[in-house]
């Protein structure tokens, strides 16, 4: 029997944990080589497990996270063994960074099908901040694409062209949006040339159909997600709930940062959303990769996305 790495064990929480030397890399990762020299970053994420119930001669931790060299790659435990996912930046066209509670995501969507996802937990989320900050930094630089011009998109609607102030957006429904302002008032101070371009609050949403499915929603209504949208000269950046749409009485507790890239390359395409009246499903596509979005028609959040990122 294998004797048990009981400094992995020692060491084991509930935090992601960055790993600078071959030592720390938990023993089910370390048949995958890596070159500690040429990394960005190594994270390493624990498995879902309360401390006392972790013994020495477990595996303890779900996954392993690189930034090397232009990728990113997951390494994914599967029982004894780890699966192997790499996505190459350039090939990134949106991020979405989310928690609820303890869940934490992080998704990357590329154009080759489904998103890459990491899941953390949440009391680790600056780790995972700095992960995404980190990535952004690199995807930027490895575009060799001229910034987009920082102005507002000329067919953004009228009220919604010129740079806003956070205070003269109005969230109305009270105490369930104040705490995207506080993400965003952050993300101001980190992106530089961000301005706000489109906001709007958490709405009832209400069917089209007025017959039994119709009945069926308005017995259990569903919720849009407030959100506060701002264009960079390069990104757009969303701060919303982790749930675009959501039954009853909607989702106060999560939080979730979109970035979508500009000239990425990237279509967005924006159509009626097929259940609800007054919304726009914003479908965000490159190549096999789909982002798809719910945004009320009469924020003009869908139109201000869609001219932005096609720049």
């Amino acid at each position: 029997m294998a004797h048990a790495d009981v400094s992995e064990y020692d060491a084991f929480g509930p935090w992601v944990d960055e790993v600078t030397r071959p030592q720390d890399v938990p023993r089910l990762y370390r048949a995958h080589p890596i070159d500690f020299a040429h990394t960005d970053l190594v994270l390493k994420i624990p498995r879902d497990i309360e401390r006392r119930n972790a013994t020495p001669a477990m595996h303890l931790y779900d996954g392993l996270v690189i930034l090397a060299e232009g990728m990113l790659t997951l390494l994914s435990r599967d029982g004894d063994r780890f699966t192997t996912r790499s996505v190459r930046l350039d090939e990134v066209f949106a991020l979405v960074d989310s928690v609820h509670l303890l869940d934490g995501r992080l998704e990357l969507h590329t154009s080759l099908g489904a998103p890459l996802m990491v899941r953390y937990n949440a009391a680790s989320h600056d780790r995972i901040r700095a992960l995404v900050a980190r990535m952004r930094m690199l995807i930027l630089d490895a575009s060799g694409r001229e910034p987009a011009d920082a102005r507002e998109p000329a067919d953004a609607p009228a009220d919604l062209r010129e740079p806003a102030e956070l205070g003269r957006v109005e969230l109305p429904h009270a105490k369930r949006d104040y705490g995207l302002f506080g993400a965003w008032a952050a993300l101001q101070g980190e992106v530089p040339g961000l301005v706000l371009a489109a906001a709007h609050p958490s709405v009832v949403l209400r069917p089209f159909d007025d017959g039994v499915v119709g009945l069926f929603y308005r017995l259990r209504p569903t919720m849009g997600s407030a959100m506060i949208g701002g264009v960079s000269p390069r990104e757009v950046h969303l701060i919303h709930r982790r749930a675009w749409t959501q039954r009853r009485s909607g989702d106060d507790l999560s939080m979730a940062h979109t970035v979508v890239f500009r000239g990425s390359g990237a279509a967005v395409e924006v159509a009626e959303h097929p259940i609800y009246e007054g919304l726009d499903t914003v479908r965000i596509a490159r190549g096999d990769g789909v982002l798809e979005l719910a945004l009320p028609r009469a924020s003009g959040a869908g139109g201000v996305l869609a001219a932005a990122v096609a720049r």
